[in-house]
């Protein structure tokens, strides 16, 4: 394969708050697979001397750093971000992401060109590294209901450009998209949602039914949520508060059922399914606890 070099057709766009341990393992990890790349990164974290020395360490590195008010969210950081991108394309992905080999960017870009109707191109998460997580499917509203039909590995596939895509209406928060399109159409993430997953569910459930979104399975990057320790960032991103605010601003139940799926693979799913609902919610209640 030619070597990867600038200048590139697209930027990475980091949203960070109170990790920035694993901000610049991403950047780093960055750096070494798209040396040269544009890389922004949105920061809302409190002032303290560990978030000054996270700024200097990435504006050293040539990361364009944003210091944005204390909590003003992840929603209002990305439309920060995307305000700023100066490529036709431009790569979301969270903080706590680590990119490797299997993280090919370029197949995105060739969906995207390959289709000029497709807005998103999405890769794949692999929690922790192994466990490979299926968060693309459709969306369908019932009523005061949004339900996300989630894919399995069995879902039908098209080609684009040479690669095997899945069409579908909602991905992971890794994705490359069109950025002429999301500016045209006024595609922002409502930034009333500042943390948890209100705000992703809600700016793909906008987005208009005649733009096509792609899941690449090909495309995948390393995920390490924080689930344990880090307690300072834990009070904020398992606030039971902010996690039902979705519901309370929106009126609408987002509901998730699955599709797709061999028989081998639910059981495995459900079963790291209610792993991560347990950790989380234990996780949640023990940071209500800890600011009372």
């Amino acid at each position: 394969m030619t070597a990867r070099q600038a200048p590139y057709a697209f930027e990475i766009l980091i949203k960070t708050f109170l990790r920035p341990h694993k901000v610049r393992r991403l950047v780093a990890s960055i750096e070494a697979h798209y040396p040269g790349v544009t890389i922004r990164v949105a920061d809302d974290s409190p002032d303290s001397p560990a978030r000054d020395a996270m700024v200097s360490a990435l504006q050293a590195r040539g990361c364009r750093v944003y210091r944005l008010p204390a909590h003003a969210g992840i929603s209002a950081g990305r439309n920060h971000l995307v305000r700023e991108v100066q490529t036709p394309f431009f790569v979301l992905t969270d903080d706590d992401k680590v990119f490797d080999h299997r993280t090919v960017l370029e197949r995105l870009q060739t969906v995207l060109e390959g289709d000029t109707s497709a807005v998103i191109a999405a890769g794949m998460n692999l929690d922790y590294g192994r466990l490979l997580r299926y968060q693309h499917g459709r969306l369908e509203r019932d009523g005061m209901v949004l339900r996300r039909h989630l894919f399995g590995e069995q879902a039908p596939a098209v080609t684009v450009g040479g690669i095997r895509c899945v069409p579908c209406d909602v991905t992971p928060n890794f994705f490359m998209a069109r950025t002429a399109w999301v500016r045209s159409r006024g595609l922002e993430w409502d930034e009333r949602f500042k943390v948890g997953h209100g705000e992703h569910v809600w700016f793909f459930a906008s987005l208009p039914r005649d733009l096509r979104v792609y899941s690449v399975p090909s495309v995948r990057i390393s995920h390490f949520p924080t689930r344990w320790g880090d307690r300072a960032y834990r009070q904020f991103r398992y606030d039971l508060t902010e996690l039902d605010r979705f519901t309370a601003v929106t009126g609408i139940r987002v509901d998730t059922v699955w599709e797709y799926e061999s028989r081998w693979r639910a059981r495995r799913r459900r079963l790291e399914s209610w792993l991560r609902h347990t950790a989380d919610r234990l996780v949640a209640m023990g940071s209500a606890r800890g600011t009372r």
